[in-house]
């Protein structure tokens, strides 16, 4: 019989599920109807779609380290709705910022947890009810 008793487990890290304004697996036009007439920096936090899983596999790949995305889709202004790439990397969480090169300092800032990299975002004020 092998002895367990010195194996742990690892805590798991914070988790974007966890978070209010998760709504889980929605399209971009499911997510656009749930915001719609709410107030400008309401959003709501998504599994992305099959596009952005692709793209997400390429820049896993460009940057030789792997990766988990989320979209926030955001009221950015009265009737303007946007879609930010959320990655989870082995650095933390960042925001994409049209660099596929994920270790550029002035591009990427990393933040220990979802809320906190959320908390960043100063257009984003609060999550959908």
């Amino acid at each position: 019989m092998t002895d367990l008793s010195s194996i742990h487990l690892a805590p798991e890290g914070p988790r974007m599920e966890d978070l209010p304004g998760w709504c889980g697996f929605i399209t971009r036009v499911e997510a656009e109807k749930r915001l719609m007439k709410s107030p400008v920096g309401t959003y709501l936090l998504r599994e992305g779609d099959g596009i952005t899983m692709c793209f997400t596999f390429h820049l896993e790949e460009e940057n030789h380290a792997p990766l988990h995305s989320y979209v926030m889709t955001l009221v950015e202004e009265e009737e303007k709705i946007s879609d930010l790439l959320i990655l989870q990397t082995n650095r933390g969480w960042s925001l994409y910022r049209d660099n596929p090169d994920l270790q550029d300092p002035v591009d990427y800032s990393y933040y220990s947890s979802p809320r906190a990299l959320i908390e960043s975002l100063k257009k984003a004020k609060q999550p959908i009810f």
